[in-house]
């Protein structure tokens, strides 16, 4: 996402950043929203994948690369049907379409399996949270400036969430739909907007805010291997000599206790 937003040299506009989120940030979450209330981890949608979608937004990268202006030539304008469009225009707007399709219809799917319509709608809150909290992000006195930041910080939190939804649904076990993260970033925003505090400790509520994510994220995932391996009886990080041959074996006696 702060990749092809740099591509686009969007800056801190905002509107083809919501634009182009469907594609480049949510997708994932549509999926498996779909899974959970399915058990169909749909990742191609009609002609559309995931592996298309993205590489309808890497055009724009490679469009770049293999031009003698680098990224200035997403502004060059051309005319397609008596309008004047640019190559950034049209890429924002194969993405927006190609995104929204993609994320809606998973969606939909989802709801369309859900026994409790109500449940599944209350699993949406942390997709709309996720939007809100980065539309919100664009009143920051920050945002101008360290645009990617708040990307990546709202891109974190997604992506937490996402992750439990993922073991859940693995798992058949219900979804904690609410999370306390974006009320805590609406509160850091509100200090940030009101000027509240002075800048750097503005600056130091949103890094904590990041590093509480980063922590929360990597202890889940160092939880879920953790467990995995132990219940396959595998050691984790075991790379060669003796040790690779004991994966080999551990792997191998997994597979038969699993065929007993």
């Amino acid at each position: 996402m702060v990749s092809i937003c740099a591509v686009l040299k969007l800056k801190g506009s905002i509107l083809p950043i919501l634009l182009i989120s469907p594609a480049c940030f949510s997708p994932h979450y549509s999926i498996e929203y779909r899974t959970h209330f399915t058990k169909f981890h749909a990742y191609h949608v009609g002609n559309i994948g995931a592996t298309e979608q993205l590489i309808l937004v890497e055009l724009g990268h490679l469009y770049a690369y293999f031009s003698a202006n680098g990224n200035d030539v997403v502004n060059d304008p051309f005319n397609i049907l008596g309008y004047q469009v640019t190559i950034g225009q049209i890429i924002i707007w194969g993405a927006t379409i190609s995104g929204i399709h993609y994320n809606l219809h998973n969606i939909l799917k989802g709801l369309a399996g859900a026994k409790d319509k109500s449940y599944a709608l209350a699993c949406l809150i942390p997709y709309v949270q996720f939007l809100l909290m980065l539309w919100v992000s664009s009143y920051s006195q920050f945002f101008e400036g360290y645009a990617a930041y708040f990307l990546v910080t709202v891109g974190m939190y997604l992506t937490y969430v996402t992750a439990i939804m993922n073991l859940n649904s693995t798992a058949s076990m219900s979804f904690n739909w609410f999370y306390f993260e974006p009320f805590a970033y609406a509160a850091i925003l509100y200090v940030d907007i009101n000027r509240l505090l002075v800048a750097n400790q503005v600056v130091y509520l949103y890094a904590t805010f990041l590093g509480i994510i980063l922590i929360k994220y990597f202890a889940f995932m160092s939880n879920v291997i953790t467990k995995l391996t132990d219940y396959l009886e595998i050691n984790f990080l075991t790379v060669n000599g003796k040790g690779a041959k004991n994966v080999s074996n551990n792997l191998m006696g997994a597979g038969k206790k699993k065929d007993k």
